[in-house]
This record gives structure tokens, sequence and C-alpha cells, in this order.
């Protein structure tokens, strides 16, 4: 009585893996499936693989890039596929039209039903967004690290305008029509929850611009398009620094306010909170470096003019280091990523083998084993059926696997190719930064185009106008002021805009006690 009892548990237990493992069991066959192979089959349970636990880990121990289409779904970032199941689930029944309809059939003001039938349409719709990017790592990584779903728009970002410009231009176009039909409707009915498009300020920051949007040439030049992106950079900044520069406002601490509200919405877009913190750690270095080779001026002091000479070499060695840095950085990632994909591509025709070997010997222990015992099944299955359940099983769980290793692959891609990138996006928002500073190009009054010939001039030769004669800075009033003053006023004010990015590129992103 024992043995059978034992038996029929190991039956139980056989008949629920194969359940589980989605096998389908024919009642027409003949019942001469024994319990040792059963028993064999109910030891291997789905479990989840090493790789799918290693893209888990990187939800919990990494603060995610956005935390938006996790508050639609009431989830934490490091939720379990099937805890974002369950709440979509849950909150697409509370939202139901359906459900709502029922609702409102007892409740006395229709205009007000009106109303919140529409404010649950568009939750239920932004319900349906946030699920499709979440439910699968094929996506959630993306957005979890980056905050985009495609790794394809993370190199149109990057090097669209350099490798791909027509497709940069068209991509950029769509972003612009879509943000202007957004702005157009009211923000209470904007549904759009778009983390695959370009935004133009954001572009801005790294030297493209509306311009180079309408550039036909597609043949410019590398260090044409790098020459421009330096001058578009340093427009920008220069119109961001004017009001401090000129003493135009009351309140600098407002005005820094201001900028922190558009690092918000900047940080939330593809890649954003990378590339305000890349943008902001360029222009504090810039300015601090110029506020310290002029903390001391020369004055014929000796003692002085040592300590500006070694002033000058710290800056330039922080250069350097700065510069070898981020190429390191690049390197390491660009190797980890070589060694993961040898790594991988090896690893498969490996275990094969292995596992073939481990199957058979399986199965030849427990049939020396029990090799006397009776059928004793009645849902009629044999050998056969069990080994093709078990090689479905086998396959689903190297679908799985490989699945799980592309995605990781491909956010390794990513991540490598931004650390490539931003070197060049360091370079040359420094530049544009210490042009500025040196007095290659000088402020100038808004309605001025950045390449007037009449201002370029009129800045070089000094002499008939009176744009600039006497200063670097011209203010509105006709005044100008003293070109040493501006230019310090301009690195202090390049300092407090890369404290304010690089902060806000970092704030409200940690998500643990």
């Amino acid at each position: 009585m024992k043995l059978r009892n034992n038996r029929f548990i190991s039956f139980l237990t056989g008949a629920t893996a194969l359940l589980i493992g989605g096998g389908e069991i024919s009642s027409s066959s003949k019942p001469s499936f024994t319990g040792s192979s059963l028993f064999a089959a109910a030891r291997k349970v789905p479990e989840l693989t090493s790789t799918a636990l290693r893209l888990h880990k990187i939800y919990n121990q990494q603060p995610p890039h956005d935390r938006q289409l996790y508050d639609i779904l009431q989830v934490l970032p490091n939720a379990t596929q099937a805890q974002i199941t369950e709440s979509y689930r849950s909150l697409s029944r509370e939202y139901h039209p359906d459900k709502r309809k029922r609702q409102s059939q007892h409740g006395a003001n229709k205009s007000s039903n009106c109303n919140d039938n529409d404010a649950e349409q568009l939750q239920l719709q932004q319900l349906q967004q946030a699920y499709q990017i979440l439910k699968v790592d094929s996506t959630r990584i993306f957005y979890h690290k980056f905050g985009l779903t495609d790794p394809n728009l993370a190199v149109l970002l990057l090097l669209g305008p350099k490798l791909h410009p027509n497709v940069w231009r068209q991509q950029l176009g769509q972003s612009q029509m879509a943000h202007l039909q957004d702005s157009s409707s009211s923000s209470s009915s904007s549904s759009s929850l778009n983390f695959e498009t370009l935004d133009l300020d954001l572009m801005r920051l790294i030297g493209y611009d509306e311009d180079i949007l309408r550039h036909d040439d597609t043949d410019e030049s590398p260090t044409l398009l790098e020459e421009r992106r330096i001058h578009n950079i340093a427009a920008l900044l220069v119109e961001q620094m004017r009001p401090i520069v000129e003493g135009t406002i009351d309140d600098v601490a407002v005005y820094g306010h201001m900028i922190a509200q558009q690092c918000d919405r900047w940080k939330r877009l593809p890649l954003g909170a990378q590339i305000i913190r890349c943008v902001g750690r360029a222009y504090r270095h810039v300015g601090q470096d110029f506020l310290q080779q002029n903390e001391r001026r020369l004055s014929g002091n000796k003692g002085r003019y040592i300590q500006h000479v070694t002033t000058d070499a710290t800056v330039g060695l922080r250069k350097r280091w700065h510069s070898a840095k981020h190429m390191l950085e690049a390197g390491a990632f660009g190797v980890k990523l070589m060694v993961t994909e040898h790594f991988w591509n090896n690893k498969t025709p490996r275990q094969q083998p292995s596992k073939q070997q481990n199957h058979a010997e399986a199965i030849e222990y427990h049939n020396k084993d029990d090799e006397e015992e009776d059928s004793f099944l009645p849902f009629g299955m044999n050998d056969e059926h069990l080994q093709s359940l078990e090689e479905i099983e086998e396959r689903r769980k190297r679908q799985q696997e490989d699945a799980a290793q592309t995605t990781i692959l491909q956010a390794l891609q990513v991540e490598a190719l931004w650390k490539a990138c931003k070197i060049d996006i360091d370079r040359v928002v420094r530049r544009a930064c210490q042009m500025i500073l040196s007095g290659d190009y000088f402020f100038f009054p808004s309605y001025t185009a950045v390449a007037d010939p009449a201002f370029v001039v009129n800045r070089r030769t000094g002499g008939q106008g009176n744009l600039l004669d006497h200063g670097w800075v011209a203010t509105p009033s006709g005044n100008t002021i003293d070109a040493e003053q501006a230019r310090l006023t301009a690195a202090q004010t390049m300092v407090m805009f890369g404290d304010i990015l690089v902060k806000q590129s970092k704030q409200g992103t940690s998500w643990k006690d």
C-alpha cells in the first residue's frame, strides 16, 4: 500500500509538471507509461533561468530612468512580471468602459459622468501603453535604464545626424509635429506616452538645431558639422547666460529654478538624464578651470607669477585626466560587450552535449532501478510522449534564455554606444564654452544673428560702430560691460548651470528607502 501511495504521488507530481509545461495528454493512447519516467519528469519543474534572474537584478539594484510608466501601473520599479500583469488586470477592470457604464446608470449628473468617462478612457489607454512596454524585458530594460523602448532610437539620437541624416531629419520633424499637436491640446486630454521620438530642445544642448534639420547637404564633412555644432551650443548658452551677465534679473535663484524645471523635463526623455549630466559636467569643468586660472592676476610679483603657472599646469592635467577617463570608460564597456557576446555565443554549443548526456544518464538510472515496476497510469502516455514534452519544455526554456541574453546584449550595446558618444559630446561642449570665455565668440544682442557679418567685423575691428566697442556685452540700454568682468561672470554662471544640470539629472531617480 505504501508503494502504491508513493507511486500515486509521483503520478500526480508528474502530471502537474507536464500540465505546467504546456504539454497535451492524449486519452487515446495505451497506458504503457512507467512511474519512474514520470518521477524523472516531476523533478524538472519550471524555473527561472540564470539570465532571467540577472535581468531582474538590474531592476532591483539600478534606479529607473523614469518612473512614469511604473506609477501608471502602480507598481515599484523592481516589480516582477507577475506583479505587473496582476496590477494591470486589476486596474483595467476598474477603468473598463462596461463597468463604468453600469455605474454611471445609477448617477444623476450626466455631464459629470461624461467627463469622468473621458478621463477614465484616457487612463485605460495609458494603462495599455504602459503595460505594452513593461510586460516584456525586451522593451522594459531599455525604458528602465535609458528611458527608451527601442535600441535603434539610441543610435538615431546619438549618431543619426552623422550616419543617417535624412532619417534623422524625418524623425525629428515628426517629433516636432507631435509636440505641436500635444501643445495645442489641453494637458488633461493628452494621452501621449511617447518614448520613441526625438526632442529638439534636448538636441540643441548637443548642437543640433533647426538649421541642421533644414540643411539639405548630406555630404557635409564631419569637421564642418562639428564646427556648426560648436557655434550652435555657444549661441544657446550665451543667450541663457545673458540675463545674469547683464544684470537684468533681480533674483538669480529664481532664474536657476527655471533652468531646473527645464531639466526635469529633459531628463525624462530618451537618454535625457545622461545627456544633461554630460553637458552639465562640461559646463562646470570649463567654468571652474577659467575661474581657477584667473584667481590670481599677474601684477609683477614673482610669487604670484609662479602660482599662475602652477594653476595652468593643474588645469591642463585635469583636462587630460577627464579625457583619459572618458576613453577608459568607453574602452572598458567595449571590452565587456565583446567578452559577454563571445561567452554567450560559445555557451550554447557547449551546453547541448552536456544536457543530452545528463538526460540519457537520468533515464538509464531510473529505468534500471524500476525496471520491474508495472505501468499503472490511466492517462495512456508512453515514453515517447514524455520525451516529446520534455523536448518542448527544453526548447521553451532555451528560447527564453536566448531572448534574455539578446536583451542584455542590446542593453550593453546601448551603454557602450553612449560611453563612446559621450566623448564627442563632452569635447564639443567644452570647445563651445572655451570659445565663449576666450573672447573668440562674444555675447551679442538677441536680434543679431549668430553669423552676422556686420557683427563679426565690428567685433574684430572694434572701430566704427557702437556695438561692443569698449566692452564684451552690449546691454539693451546701449551700455557695455567690462570684458574681463563679463567673462568672470559668465564662468561663474557656467558653473551654476553645470551644477543645476548634474543635480537635476540625478534627483528624483532613487526609489529605494
